[in-house]
């Protein structure tokens, strides 16, 4: 289908839009050939995606509650795939594989994929979460994770998990915008491991994952958190280690996790159609100072994914990076005096996005505009070394592209320059009628130091 490029001038909303009918060519790569040629609605496949520890990825003999929980599907019928980078068990197949006398289809009908890792901490899932992410495309994501946080450094791996686990479901976000969490509490730590000394801690952890569950839940996108606590019998349902569960253990805590889905999860609610509204859409929610930078901060509607070594977040520029930014002045072609700014740190194997996703859902015979001001900062400005980072912008309806556009133009240096993208929803699936669109943009530069800021989000109907 083709691809047509919109460009504008700040403050127009281009006439020739009208009666267009565009697409993109990414987009339309994205959707499957069975989803293009679905005339009428059946039960999709399911993508789950359990993330977490060694009590996700099993090992020394046991195959890890996945086992049970994927016959526990198949008994009830449900249409579900697991999705993830790994397939064995710690030690790998030569090195630790389950019993089959416990597990014995664990090598045919069994659904082996998982993203599951043996002693890795929040900090490290966060690292491989928007990579993981990407490669598995999940629908639903099953999180058991700080184990090792508090086994590995007590309190102070209570608060870095505090941190880190809402940094992972913005990650997975940003790549799947209406993917869906069962957030669990962790199950109990018993004599014979070396973490029992912090089996205190498991309590406060726990109130965190609460807390956490609740703070990120949304309806487009929700999060509920799933009890594997509770009626966990270290005598009965743990391995002699004290810290990973036996085989009674596993199918308990698979149990858990199948009345979350049965309940919450096989059937999703889609949300009410409002009108087409960004929040806080020139970035200036904050009301910073001059000169003022704000990483990563907390109370607004945008958020952000990222792998480890990049900068975002919003800042008010000076005249030193933007022409007309004087004084808390308005950079040349932004709107108001704040922007968001996305910054590689690493190099080549770094990426970050900001994103929105909105209470509006995508509706049939209607042409969605979306404007976006994409700023290139002057080189002598004040925040370190940057050169111009190129950009993308994209719309998508549930988790799938439907428009997007990657460095048509650069902006003249120490100004912003629109962007535009137009679809018209005739010329896409009908199955994706009526799901939650999402505003996302990024940074395409793959160098150390590249930087590309953004202001003014317009989405428009017409």
């Amino acid at each position: 289908m083709p691809t047509q490029r919109l460009r504008s001038h700040p403050g127009s909303l281009l006439p020739v839009v009208a009666g267009l009918i565009l697409s993109c060519d990414s987009a339309m790569a994205q959707l499957s050939k069975d989803s293009l040629m679905m005339t009428a609605p059946v039960k999709r496949t399911l993508r789950i995606m359990p993330l977490g520890d060694s009590i996700t990825q099993g090992g020394q003999g046991y195959a890890s509650y996945r086992y049970s929980l994927w016959f526990q599907l198949q008994a009830q019928g449900e249409s579900v795939r697991f999705v993830g980078g790994n397939q064995t068990v710690f030690g790998g197949d030569g090195g630790s594989n389950p019993d089959t006398s416990l597990y014995p289809d664990y090598y045919t009908t069994f659904d082996r994929d998982h993203q599951g890792h043996w002693g890795w901490t929040t900090s490290q899932i966060f690292g491989i979460s928007l990579d993981a992410a990407s490669d598995a495309r999940p629908d639903v994501v099953l999180v058991h994770l700080g184990t090792n946080d508090i086994g590995q450094s007590g309190a102070s791996g209570v608060a870095n998990a505090e941190i880190q686990l809402p940094r992972i479901l913005d990650n997975i976000r940003a790549i799947r915008p209406v993917a869906r969490f069962a957030l669990a509490q962790v199950i109990p730590i018993g004599p014979g491991t070396s973490y029992f000394t912090n089996a205190n801690q498991v309590g406060p952890l726990n109130q965190v994952i609460a807390d956490v569950a609740t703070d990120r839940n949304e309806v487009y996108s929700p999060v509920v958190v799933v009890d594997q606590n509770s009626g966990f019998d270290l005598d009965m349902d743990m391995q002699p280690d004290g810290l990973h569960p036996n085989e009674v253990g596993e199918t308990k805590i698979a149990s858990v996790w199948n009345a979350i889905l049965v309940d919450s999860f096989l059937n999703p609610v889609v949300p009410d159609q409002p009108l087409v509204s960004v929040e806080d859409p020139s970035f200036e929610v904050l009301g910073s100072s001059d000169g003022t930078v704000e990483g990563t901060p907390s109370g607004i509607p945008w958020r952000f994914g990222a792998t480890t070594n990049t900068f975002r977040g919003i800042f008010n520029p000076t005249s030193a990076s933007y022409l007309g930014a004087a004084g808390s002045g308005t950079p040349q072609g932004a709107d108001g005096d704040e922007v968001a700014y996305l910054y590689n740190n690493g190099g080549a194997f770094e990426r970050v996005y900001l994103y929105q996703t909105l209470e509006t859902t995508l509706q049939p015979s209607t042409m969605y505009v979306l404007q976006v001001a994409v700023g290139n900062r002057l080189a002598s400005n004040p925040y370190g070394p940057s050169t111009y980072g190129g950009y993308r912008i994209e719309l998508l309806a549930g988790n799938r592209v439907i428009a997007s556009e990657a460095d048509a133009f650069t902006p003249a240096p120490g100004t912003f320059e629109d962007a535009m993208i137009a679809v018209d929803s005739s010329s896409l699936p009908g199955f994706l009628d009526g799901q939650v669109l999402t505003i996302r943009l990024s940074l395409t530069g793959l160098q150390s130091t590249d930087a590309t800021d953004f202001d003014h989000v317009r989405l428009s109907t017409l």
